[in-house]
């Protein structure tokens, strides 16, 4: 298996000015595993993350127009993510988190473990 890196240059341009960024991550031993999760509308659904994950990327469906929360546990406030872009998370701290779909639909997925 080869090795993933990940790194961010800025200068990004913000309202206030620029700011630089120049982080890298190197993942020896990139996973590679893809999960697709169908998360029932109003509710909280726990996904666990696979041994050996880094990185999680969070694709919601293009056309999904519920909001999406990302949690620790179900009784966290959590964090909005975006309702159709990719979302990355940091994993290596935890064995699970939690996403809440506010909103009737059921949303389908789909989580990239690196």
């Amino acid at each position: 298996m080869g090795s993933l890196q990940l790194q961010s240059v800025g200068p990004l341009t913000i309202p206030t000015g620029t700011i630089t960024i120049n982080e890298i991550w190197s993942i020896a031993a990139p996973l590679g595993e893809v999960t697709i999760v169908s998360c029932t509308g109003n509710t909280n659904t726990t996904i666990t993350v696979p041994t050996g994950a880094t990185f999680v990327l969070i694709e919601p469906p293009s056309a999904n127009g519920e909001a999406l929360t990302f949690k620790g546990v179900s009784g966290d406030t959590g964090v909005p993510i975006d309702k159709t872009a990719t979302t990355p998370f940091l994993v290596t701290q935890c064995s699970s988190f939690v996403i809440a779909v506010t909103g009737a639909s059921a949303v389908v997925i789909t989580f990239t473990w690196i």
